[in-house]
């Protein structure tokens, strides 16, 4: 049995871990040196710690209750351990009012408390604890629960699968009776609500469900990992997104239009016009818990808004929103600053509850972890809120008119459990109809709606001609489909005409959530609504509708406006009545619609496999190209390549062009296609690259043609430099099996020395370590004639022998003594000396002292250059001590006293061996996570233990991996991209293995760090605070 080692070495795996994660204190922080950590206005706010191990730890979640009654989600479990019996949900009281709580209960006990959410009204607290939603009920009233059931299950999975990140997580009920649910991107398979509903959920989204167990549906879909949802007082969806982790899906402040796809992991590189823009994307993050305020109490720079919670930069800020058509632009202000916060609330008294994890790692670690922080309006006397259960009907109506959104929902969940009492409906309709703000008049609205079903219909469509509650009206009256016959279609016929495309967008989501199937020409006019967001909505309608035939229609249409809509939604219709429709019409159709057909038809030549078995999950870094992850045929693919490839042989110009582009994005091919694509696109470069990738292969040797033609664009000085270094790429993937052409192309550009992007790919090449097994086919260039073979030559044997990652001792014995052949020629040392100076290797310099004796002028010249370049022409003090030869808290010391200078540490980057799996701009093709602007997010002291100590702590996603394989090799590292039928696995040394799905028979997570230790030993601190420096110069952009 053969194993080939990929322990890769990615220096943010661990990075990605410090937003998460601290070693355990040894023994439980005092308040005092708790608040010492955390910070906020003071001039506004007072802190205290309001709960502490041992009657909290590990919090995740949590919910306040008006009076200040909290229930704290424990998991004791991290994000990656899976031991049963360590969940709890706690709930805490301060009785006597001194920020600080002083009565704690078990409420209940379950693995994974992802989310929770309280109803005072019935003493019932809602948990996620994936894969189920549970209510657990506290009839004695005695803070502890005596009964639960099962609102849904199989919604995610549970800790048999895997750890609880990227499951299910957080909850938050709205004021419009709905709980919605924070789906992380394992999705469900499927999951089952209380009242028979199922759903089957690819990847991540919003889910949502009456506290009944009945009407679950999907909100949104599309999203990555977010840990929280926030709903505003007039029902927006908010929600901040986590990074995939430097593949450009980003730390996302998003509004989730209902019915949405936001684009996780399909559509948003390749097929961004097919999703939801975000407001606000902050590069790297690990977003975690949010909500939405609207608490007049707190000071009023904070008392309204959508704020979030953010691990990594330890921040909890506020996002003002301003309306922007359907949706926002949004700005963000900080709040405070704490360790590792995970959630935060509000109570009616403008208490601001802030959990934190503080010590934790992604396992247990020690009892002592985690708080809870209350800040307190300064100098706040604010009344107790009032008891719900002991106010009269009247005095609950009166509070559904509060300013505070808090005592709001408390006043309807009073209501909704006594019903329709006398008198409340008309004075609901009054809160409606006054003057009150617009959360107050949407909580009267859905309170009223809750409580008379039907029969609040006709009392509220009159109000939806009130132009500042016609938005809101729609979108009450669209919310529940067991309304939908009672609802008339006209108020929101009328709301697609009018001028706000908030009322537009309220207006499609309410036709098709209700079905209304005769308002499908409506909806179709609205997919070319001048709003993305209301257009998009509208497609998404059409496609719920499954409006085949209105959307077959619009495609003879005199209005040509509404045909790219129509397309969208009948492409995602896989009924053979559609593809007979779209092949009909394809060879008659004029040559914008003929396009938008043949799309069409590209997408619906395969079908997404269906999700029948975690297994299938796509990992932490799936393959995001799009436009379907795991594509499989069905019984209409064969006619559909039969119409593509006859449309597509008779295509010409531009309209070839763009036939080619999308059969390559759908990733479809018959015979012939390749060399067909090829003339078609004739000599446009990136055209003719797009379709060379296709061809390249690193496994077979590849036709002369290829090679040839990747050349001629690689050594062209007339070509652009990111054409250039995209057909080097394409050319050093296909080293091992054609090494001579590329080694030639190579070659050509090494002199002058390659600048930019360039640069960029010289290095990846030359740091290849794939290159240490042919060192033979260098040696032989390394006496050449050929100025650009000596330098190749010598660049590739000088990486090799001062290699930090390679293990292969052979092979730097053999460059070491292919370099003393090279000092021993005169032509050959002056090329050598020239690489030593670009690459300012160092370890050389009492060779390249040496040679600025020299008998030969040349040889001399070069060397006293070169020792300029390294900055050792003149004397120097003692040599300082190596990070190797030192304590870590003394590298740590040294390190935080340096001041460096970016251009310092940047010949470091790749000396290091960083550049072979680490990219620092998104304009790079990904590697492992992206590291620029890392600084922004972690400090200096953090880097240096990430690089220093990588195996103190692994997140999640960034763990190697081990696959035994059905030949019995066995496969280690990292997996840089997962597709549906195989995975990308990268090593420390850079090289990548495609691994088959079918061919794994066994894949487990490695307990050993990917990045190896000891990978900085040769550097001195100053040289580690140089490199660290010249890696937050770079803003990743």
């Amino acid at each position: 049995m053969s194993t080939k080692h990929a322990l890769s070495g990615l220096l943010s795996f661990t990075l990605a871990g410090l937003a998460m994660a601290a070693e355990g204190p040894q023994a439980p922080l005092s308040d005092a040196d708790i608040l010492k950590k955390v910070t906020y206005p003071t001039g506004e706010f007072d802190a205290t710690v309001f709960a502490s191990p041992p009657k909290i730890d590990y919090p995740i979640f949590i919910s306040a209750a008006a009076d200040g009654t909290l229930l704290v989600g424990c998991d004791q479990n991290g994000s990656l351990d899976r031991k049963p019996g360590r969940g709890r949900v706690v709930m805490c009281r301060d009785t006597d009012g001194d920020g600080k709580a002083d009565t704690f209960t078990t409420f209940a006990s379950m693995d994974s408390p992802r989310g929770v959410a309280w109803d005072a009204s019935t003493r019932t607290l809602y948990v996620m604890h994936p894969p189920n939603l549970t209510a657990y009920h506290d009839d004695k009233g005695v803070g502890v629960a005596n009964r639960e059931e099962d609102l849904i299950t199989g919604l995610g999975f549970g800790l048999d699968f895997r750890g609880a990140d990227h499951t299910t997580n957080g909850i938050r009920m709205g004021i419009d009776g709905w709980i919605y649910i924070a789906v992380g991107d394992y999705g469900a398979v499927k999951a089952t609500g209380k009242d028979g509903t199922s759903l089957a959920m690819r990847g991540g989204g919003i889910v949502r469900v009456r506290p009944d167990g009945s009407g679950m549906e999907r909100v949104v879909w599309g999203t990555r990992n977010i840990l929280a949802v926030a709903i505003s007082p007039t029902l927006d969806i908010l929600t901040r997104d986590n990074t995939n982790d430097g593949d450009d899906w980003n730390d996302r402040l998003s509004f989730n239009p209902f019915g949405a796809n936001m684009g996780y992991p399909i559509l948003f590189r390749n097929f961004a016009d097919e999703t939801i823009p975000t407001m606000i994307d902050f590069g790297g993050g690990s977003p975690v818990g949010s909500v939405f305020i609207d608490e007049p109490t707190l000071p009023k720079d904070w008392s309204y808004g959508f704020f979030s919670v953010e691990w990594g930069r330890g921040e909890i800020d506020l996002h003002p929103l301003t309306p922007a058509g359907a949706t926002y632009k949004a700005e963000t202000r900080q709040l405070a600053k704490m360790t590792r916060p995970t959630d935060m609330d509000v109570d009616a008294s403008g208490h601001l509850y802030v959990a934190s994890w503080d010590g934790a790692t992604f396992t247990y670690t020690s009892p002592n972890v985690g708080y809870i922080i209350q800040l307190t309006p300064k100098g706040a006397r604010s009344p107790a809120a009032p008891v719900a259960a002991k106010l009269d009907d009247q005095a609950l109506v009166a509070q559904i008119g509060s300013p505070s959104a808090v005592l709001r929902f408390a006043a309807q969940r009073e209501l909704l459990v006594r019903g329709a009492k006398p008198g409340v409906p008309e004075g609901l309709i009054a809160l409606v109809g006054s003057s009150r703000n617009l959360g107050v008049r949407v909580a009267a609205m859905c309170t009223l709606t809750l409580l008379l079903g039907e029969k609040a219909v006709p009392m509220l469509v009159p109000l939806a001609k009130h132009d500042e509650l016609h938005e809101y009206v729609l979108k009450v009256l669209g919310e529940d489909r067991k309304l939908a016959a009672a609802v008339p279609v006209q108020p929101f016929l009328d709301g697609l005409a009018d001028a706000d495309a908030r009322v537009r967008l309220q207006a499609v989501t309410g036709l098709w959530h209700l079905g209304k199937t005769e308002a499908i020409p409506e909806l179709l006019t609205a997919t070319a609504d001048a709003d993305s967001t209301v257009a998009h909505v509208a497609m998404r309608g059409l496609e719920f509708l499954k409006a085949d035939a209105g959307c077959l229609a619009a495609l003879d249409s005199a209005d040509t406006k509404v045909q790219p809509g129509a397309l969208r939604a009948l492409q995602t219709m896989y009924e053979p009545k559609v593809v007979d429709g779209l092949i009909t019409r394809l060879a008659t159709a004029k040559p914008a619609l003929r396009l938008g057909i043949f799309k069409a038809l590209c997408r619906l030549a395969s079908k997404e496999a269906v999700y029948s078995d975690p297994k299938m999950w796509w990992g932490t870094r799936p393959d995001t190209s799009g436009p379907i992850y795991k594509p499989e045929p069905w019984e209409e693919t064969p006619k559909i390549l039969t119409a593509l490839k006859q449309a597509f042989d008779g295509a010409g110009g531009d309209e070839a062009k763009a036939c080619v582009v999308a059969l390559m994005r759908h990733k479809l091919n018959f015979p012939g296609l390749t060399e067909a694509m090829l003339a078609k696109v004739g000599t446009d470069t990136a055209s003719r690259l797009d379709v060379i990738q296709t061809l390249v292969s690193g496994k077979t040797p590849n036709s002369a043609e290829v090679l040839m033609a990747l050349s001629a664009i690689a050594v062209s000085p007339s070509e652009a430099p990111e054409l250039r270094a995209r057909a080097y790429r394409l050319l050093s993937a296909t080293f091992e099996k054609d090494a001579k052409p590329v080694i030639d192309a190579f070659a050509a550009l090494a002199e002058p020395a390659p600048q930019g992007v360039l640069a960029t790919v010289w290095e990846e090449f030359t740091r290849d370590q794939r290159l240490a097994r042919k060192l033979g086919d260098f040696a032989a260039r390394a006496r050449d004639a050929n100025p650009g073979n000596r330098i190749l030559a010598a660049t590739v044997l000088v990486n090799t022998a001062t290699s930090t990652v390679l293990k292969e001792k052979g092979a730097k014995e053999s460059a070491d003594k292919e370099l003393a052949r090279m000092w021993a020629e005169p032509e050959s040392a002056v090329s050598l000396l020239t690489v030593i100076g670009r690459n300012h290797a160092t370890q050389f310099a009492d060779k390249v002292h040496e040679s600025a004796g020299s008998a030969n002028p040349a040889v001399a010249d070069a060397a006293k250059k070169t020792l300029a370049t390294l900055g050792q022409d003149k004397a120097t003090g003692a040599a300082s001590k190596t990070i190797g030869q030192m304590a870590y808290e003394d590298v740590v010391t040294a390190v935080l006293a340096a001041k460096p200078t970016p251009e310092q540490g940047r010949n470091l980057f790749p000396q290091q061996g960083c550049i072979i799996c680490h990219t620092l701009s998104a304009k790079e093709p990904p590697k492992g996570p992206m590291l620029g602007g890392i600084t922004a997010r972690y400090s200096t002291a953090d880097l240096c233990e990430a690089i220093l100590k990588p195996s103190a702590k692994i997140a999640q996603g960034f763990e190697s991996q081990r696959f035994t394989m059905k030949n019995k090799d066995v496969i280690e590292g990292f997996v840089a991209k997962e597709g549906g039928d195989s995975v990308e696995v990268r090593n420390i040394t850079g090289i990548v293995t495609v691994l088959e799905k079918g061919d794994i028979v066994k894949r487990e997570r490695s307990e050993k760090s990917i990045m190896p230790e000891g990978l900085v030993n040769n550097l001195t601190p100053q040289d580690l605070a140089a490199l660290i420096a010249f890696i937050g110069s770079q803003g990743g952009k």
